[in-house]
């Protein structure tokens, strides 16, 4: 099984400039590109690397205006997977019976978006991982002691996480 925890080294901006097909440079999200890329090893224990993903990406035309939601549908077409877009307990639902997600939200204390892949709902909590170097980043203080930090996973208890989480975050959620 391929476990890979894939952090992107763009921490601030989290912005990689990725050199595609016959020079063109374009600039790609490193953190839901590495996100899609766990979600795929660990959904179908298949080696998809960042760079991987990020090539794969640029061929079908993704950019940072159509980002997530186009390389969520790229992606399920490549390898088959049922994908959605839904609300919050639909996904959390969803990734209990053994779908993986990613959610893209702004916490209320940034104005930046961040990306977390889903792996796994489970009645100790919700198994999340942040690309980013810092895990529980832009988590106000009195959450963050709520928040188990174990084998590259923040394990947030899923009261937390809906106070938490706006109501405004997007889900993808994808299936075999």
């Amino acid at each position: 099984m391929l476990n890979h925890v894939y952090i992107s080294e763009e921490s601030e901006q989290a912005i990689h400039r990725i050199t595609g097909i016959n020079g063109y440079s374009q600039s790609l999200n490193c953190v839901y590109i590495c996100c899609m890329s766990m979600l795929i090893e660990r959904m179908l224990d298949l080696s998809f690397p960042p760079d991987m993903c990020a090539q794969f990406a640029l061929r079908c035309g993704v950019t940072e205006e159509n980002g997530l939601p186009m390389l969520s549908a790229a992606v399920a077409g490549r390898f088959s997977l049922r994908h959605t877009e839904c609300e919050q307990e639909n996904a959390l639902a969803q990734i209990a019976a053994g779908a993986k997600g990613i959610v893209r939200m702004t916490l209320p204390a940034e104005e930046k978006q961040r990306y977390y892949l889903i792996d796994q709902v489970k009645k100790t909590g919700i198994y999340m991982i942040n690309p980013s170097l810092q895990q529980a980043k832009g988590i106000p203080r009195s959450k963050k002691r709520l928040i188990q930090i174990k084998d590259g996973y923040m394990i947030v208890p899923k009261d937390v996480y809906v106070t938490l989480c706006p109501e405004n975050a997007q889900y993808f959620v994808f299936s075999q």
